[in-house]
């Protein structure tokens, strides 16, 4: 069975800090009031956890194993909302997600218990800010760290309670025209594996949200554009981006 890499970046809440760890103790304070919150009738996200590495490797890339890394509850925003180009990154890709959302507190569950920890899925995209060193080489920390940017991750429109989740297609629009296309039949780790693996690190609660990865990054974020995320079964996520501000 393939396992979840044993060490996690976390991005603390109050300090904004990275830390990069074999075993990680998280904190993430939430402050999101619950009208700010994607679905204010959930409990707030006590941390959204995003999946590193979990579409198998396109010919030519190097292969990673899966890993995960945590993020302020901060970087959600709703359905239809405008997210704004941050002010300290130049560069910032999209990436469509499935979205896990928790809806029974899971600690040490096994992966056939996971699903009944599992209050349903929705859509997610996950604005990813890149940073490279003088070499070129993408600099993953500082990168992970802008991941928790006010509003970055929009999730919406609704919660598929019922979902199988086998099958379903995963697709990023820009301005109407399709630019990406995954499936989740080829996530290395299924949604359970990952919440059964991800309990043995930390306790799952309930409005906990994992952004299941994205099969690869698509450059490059711009005022003006209109983005979708749809997946079949689930619905379509709308968002425009807006200028620094």
């Amino acid at each position: 069975m393939r396992r979840l890499l044993v060490w996690c970046l976390a991005v603390l809440a109050l300090t904004a800090t990275l830390v990069s760890c074999r075993t990680a103790t998280v904190v993430i304070v939430p402050t999101l009031a619950p009208s700010e919150r994607p679905f204010p009738l959930l409990p707030a996200p006590t941390k959204v956890i995003g999946m590193m590495y979990n579409f198998p490797s396109r010919e030519g890339e190097p292969d990673h194993d899966p890993g995960f890394y945590v993020r302020s509850a901060n970087a959600l925003t709703t359905d239809g909302a405008a997210i704004a180009m941050p002010q300290v990154y130049d560069t910032v890709y999209y990436e469509a997600e499935l979205v896990v959302i928790i809806g029974k507190r899971a600690r040490r569950v096994s992966e056939a218990e996971a699903s009944g920890h599992i209050l349903g899925y929705t859509c997610g995209m996950d604005g990813t800010p890149i940073v490279t060193d003088a070499d070129g080489s993408r600099n993953l920390a500082r990168s992970i760290g802008g991941k928790s940017i006010d509003g970055i991750a929009p999730v919406g429109p609704r919660i598929a309670s019922q979902l199988n989740v086998s099958g379903h297609d995963i697709i990023l629009r820009i301005n109407g025209e399709e630019v990406e296309r995954a499936n989740t039949n080829d996530f290395v780790l299924s949604p359970a594996l990952v919440v059964s693996q991800l309990s043995e690190f930390f306790t799952l609660e309930p409005g906990d949200m994992i952004f299941m990865g994205a099969s690869r990054l698509v450059p490059q974020m711009t005022a003006g554009h209109e983005v979708e995320v749809e997946i079949t079964g689930i619905g379509i996520l709308r968002h425009t981006v807006e200028g620094r501000r």
